[in-house]
């Protein structure tokens, strides 16, 4: 897996999201750092993904982990629960399943 440079001051914005339960912020912390041209580590992507789904936001949720999927981070066991989860509340549980499925392969 390709290491990431961590902005420290990114990560911390994003444990404060999660320590907050927050999705807004988070997901306008996502927004900057992609106008900004800066990189994400999995860390992030994941809190991010957890509060997305948690409160289901799905719409966001799926483009969020579209843009983690094209990146050079490799999925974990945390992102691929976080798609489950946003691909029961939304009833497509097939989705969820195909993709857990690749994941274990």
């Amino acid at each position: 897996m390709p290491k990431v440079k961590v902005d420290r001051e990114i990560q911390h914005g994003f444990n404060n999201c999660a320590r907050e339960d927050n999705p807004d912020n988070a997901i306008a912390l996502f927004e900057k750092v992609c106008k900004e041209g800066k990189a994400l580590n999995s860390h992030m992507y994941n809190v991010l993904l957890h509060l997305l789904s948690k409160h289901e936001r799905n719409e966001t949720f799926f483009q969020v982990y579209v843009h983690l999927k094209k990146s050079d981070l490799k999925l974990d066991e945390t992102a691929v629960a976080s798609f489950t989860k946003a691909c029961a509340q939304t009833g497509d549980i097939m989705k969820g399943w195909e993709e857990t499925l690749r994941f274990a392969a």
